[in-house]
């Protein structure tokens, strides 16, 4: 596999989506289950499914094609 360029400086779709997404669902965890289900709403747990749920969504977003360099 050769050596590939990215064609901006701008963070590629997955990380882009994948950190903005894992900050919303953390919060939204936190305070959802907290009042549903406390036994599952610690900070841990918060940040741990924050995490787990963003790399799921992460992995469907498709990213921009890179450029070989040749």
């Amino acid at each position: 596999m050769g050596l590939a360029k990215q064609r901006s400086a701008a963070p590629t779709n997955k990380l882009a989506v994948g950190t903005i997404s894992a900050a919303v669902i953390t919060q939204a965890w936190a305070e959802v289950f907290a009042e549903l289900v406390p036994q599952i709403a610690g900070p841990g747990v918060s940040t741990l499914a924050g995490i787990l749920i963003a790399m799921a969504i992460g992995y469907f977003v498709p990213d921009r094609p890179n450029t070989q360099v040749s």
